[in-house]
């Protein structure tokens, strides 16, 4: 088998001195308990592959493909080993070597079809004139009212969102190994988005422009932060922190920034109303 993919990640896969501490945190493993459902097992079996000492085969298959891209492995490892990357050269040989799922080939399918990841030709962004320009993504856009949400705080913060007839951002084709399909994908998105900067909803689509694309991306709470100090939404919020924007990005504190700051504006409103009691 050729592994013109992993071919370029050698280095990395010699690296990995198999301590284990992917192990940790790992959701996979954590449900099935097995080692060969870990990170160092998929490190093992992508060397293997690169040195020809094992054949592709669909046991190899669904084991790459059992990685939820969290990168906890990859934060844990203390050689520095880029996990994800690994796994996704694997990925991307074991397609081209015929073993990619039907499942997979129908949603890089409904991408091409219908450019969200769920082929639902119904799913349409709420093209808009401004100028911010605001990437949706397909989970936000199968989320109308929380898109909708979004926008109108943006507005209340005196920006203007610049909203397009919008495609995928390619993540789901890239991660899932059609690099051919992926190619072709990504001249038409910079077709759409050729602008330098751009705010994202999506934590994953947001990391991943940022990644694959170059562009100077700031994720929407990074974007209300900056802006929400003169204005006063009179929200409430619970946050959890998203793996890619928190790992990818590394933003953390922007969300507890914003929650802090909404949490001071209750506090006031609260003492206000004590006054009159």
């Amino acid at each position: 088998m050729e592994t013109k993919n992993l071919k370029d990640w050698k280095n990395e896969l010699n690296i990995c001195i198999r301590c284990a501490y992917c192990f940790e945190g790992c959701p996979v493993f954590k449900i099935t308990d097995w080692e060969t459902d870990s990170a160092r097992a998929k490190i093992i079996l992508a060397y293997g592959m690169l040195m020809n000492d094992i054949e592709p085969s669909q046991y190899i298959a669904d084991k790459m493909f059992q990685c939820t891209y969290c990168r906890d492995c990859s934060e844990r490892c203390s050689a520095n080993v880029s996990v994800v990357d690994v796994l996704a050269a694997a990925r991307a040989d074991l397609v081209e070597a015929g073993f990619a799922s039907e499942t997979h080939k129908g949603m890089v399918k409904n991408v091409k079809e219908t450019g969200n990841i769920f082929g639902d030709k119904e799913i349409k962004a709420p093209v808009q004139q401004g100028e911010i320009p605001v990437y949706i993504g397909c989970q936000y856009l199968a989320r109308p009212n929380q898109t909708k949400m979004y926008l109108k705080i943006l507005e209340k913060l005196g920006v203007k969102p610049l909203v397009k007839d919008e495609i995928c951002c390619g993540y789901p084709l890239y991660a899932l190994g059609f690099r051919k399909e992926f190619a072709e994908h990504k001249k038409k998105f910079l077709e759409i988005f050729p602008e330098k900067e751009i705010v994202a909803l999506c934590p994953t689509c947001a990391a991943y422009i940022h990644e694959e694309y170059g562009k100077d991306v700031k994720h929407i709470t990074q974007f209300i932060l900056e802006h929400l100090p003169e204005k006063n939404l009179g929200l409430k919020a619970t946050y959890h922190d998203p793996c890619d924007l928190s790992r990818v990005m590394n933003i953390t504190e922007e969300p507890r920034e914003i929650l802090k700051k909404l949490e001071e504006e209750r506090s006031s409103a609260v003492e206000e109303l004590m006054r009159f009691f």
